[in-house]
């Protein structure tokens, strides 16, 4: 199956209105299709874990500017 991303309906393709992007779940206007719960689920989890990686390498790279201020390049 095509991946369209989560801005499309799967089924007849047809782009998802804003509103209806901003619901949870998501219902497509023209067949009714929704999305199923295992996928809002993962969808949630990879944007948790997307979160926690920025926010590691955010940390990481404070602490190595932190470091090097006073040392000589």
């Amino acid at each position: 199956m095509l991946n369209f991303g989560r801005n499309y309906c799967p089924l007849c393709k047809i782009e998802f209105s804003d509103d209806r992007i901003q619901c949870s779940p998501i219902v497509c206007d023209q067949c009714g299709w929704s999305e199923p719960k295992n996928q809002i689920i993962k969808h949630q989890r990879l944007q948790v874990s997307t979160n926690k990686v920025f926010i590691v390498f955010s940390v990481s790279q404070l602490f190595i500017s932190t470091v090097k201020w006073g040392t000589i390049p």
